[in-house]
């Protein structure tokens, strides 16, 4: 079985800061006359744009099978589904990565399980270094296969 490439996008990244600009930029061009009575219809084709491009932006969540994203307060955890968890990280006793599972367990004791069978080795610790960073509350494991 072929392992699947995870997508992980850095909310608040330099991805995200570029996209948004660029469409909040289509945005404010369109609601300024000059270029509607300069160039014609020029005013569809930036609101169009706009749309387009907010449009490509969000839906990789929606194609992508596996979505991780995050910032400093939290992660949003999709894996074979359509719809993901998100969690704060203050919120997080322990987080525990087998072969398998990804094992999130919550300030209350609420247990997340993710299967995690189809992501590589690569994103597995992606992931455990994304935990590692921004989870300063939680305890951490990372086991391997024996």
């Amino acid at each position: 079985m072929q392992k699947k490439k995870v997508l992980f996008h850095k909310i608040h990244g330099r991805s995200s800061k570029i996209f948004i600009s660029l469409a909040l930029v289509c945005l404010v061009l369109y609601g300024v006359d000059y270029f509607n009575d300069m160039f014609g219809r020029f005013d569809s084709v930036l609101l169009f744009s706009a749309h387009l491009i907010l449009l490509l932006f969000w839906s990789r969540m929606i194609f992508y099978k596996s979505v991780v994203s995050w910032n400093k307060l939290g992660i949003n955890i999709k894996m074979k589904g359509i719809w993901g968890k998100q969690f704060s990280f203050e919120k997080i006793r322990s987080v525990e990565i087998t072969d398998s599972e990804l094992i999130i367990i919550g300030r209350y004791g609420k247990t997340s399980i993710f299967d995690i069978k189809h992501v590589s080795l690569v994103d597995r610790e992606r992931i455990a270094n994304i935990f590692n960073r921004y989870c300063t509350s939680c305890y951490y494991e990372l086991k391997k296969a024996s």
